[in-house]
């Protein structure tokens, strides 16, 4: 009966063990930086972090932009939107 309760507790040491060393190899997701940069979509308005938006390939040529105005877009299609249309206008909020 001895030997039997023994098993059972290096079974559950080992059982404790692997749970710990599983928990320490997951990979823990990235946060994001306090402070991370954002920027406005320039065809609907809506604030994206800078680094997962699209800057404006258009910025030094000439066209209907300021010269070296930089715009910024949440994905291709708002880009592609704004480069053959322009921006979407502005509600107000009442």
């Amino acid at each position: 009966m001895a030997r039997l309760i023994i098993v059972a507790a290096l079974l559950w040491l080992g059982w404790l063990f692997y749970r710990r060393l599983k928990r320490q190899r997951k990979p823990h997701p990235p946060t994001p930086a306090s402070g991370e940069a954002m920027v406005r979509c320039a065809y609907c308005h809506v604030h994206v972090a800078r680094h997962d938006a699209l800057e404006d390939p258009h910025t030094n040529e000439l066209s209907r932009h300021l010269p070296g105005e930089k715009h910024w877009f949440c994905c291709q299609d708002h880009q592609a939107r704004f480069i053959s249309n322009g921006p979407l206008p502005r509600r107000r909020s009442s």
